[in-house]
């Protein structure tokens, strides 16, 4: 999944963070969330009926391995 995510942010194929992917979530086709992403956040996706699909790592361990300067909780990946 993390070569999946790597991949689709190469070709900008990604929304990152919890605020653009609500914002698109019409052209979502699903979103990644890290291991120890917030409960909020998870019920916030959940309120607006957006599958998710969890990772086994957490956001310090997921930024090292898709090589992002920065954590994010949400992953957006476009149609």
């Amino acid at each position: 999944m993390v070569h999946e995510l790597k991949k689709n942010i190469e070709n900008g194929k990604v929304f990152f963070g919890v605020k653009q992917t609500l914002k698109n979530a019409k052209n979502l086709k699903k979103v990644i969330l890290p291991s120890d992403c917030r409960m909020e956040i998870r019920e916030l996706l959940d309120t607006n009926k957006i599958a998710i699909e969890e990772l086994e790592f957490g956001k310090q361990d997921l930024s090292n391995k898709l090589e992002l300067e920065f954590e994010c909780e949400v992953f957006g990946l476009k149609k």
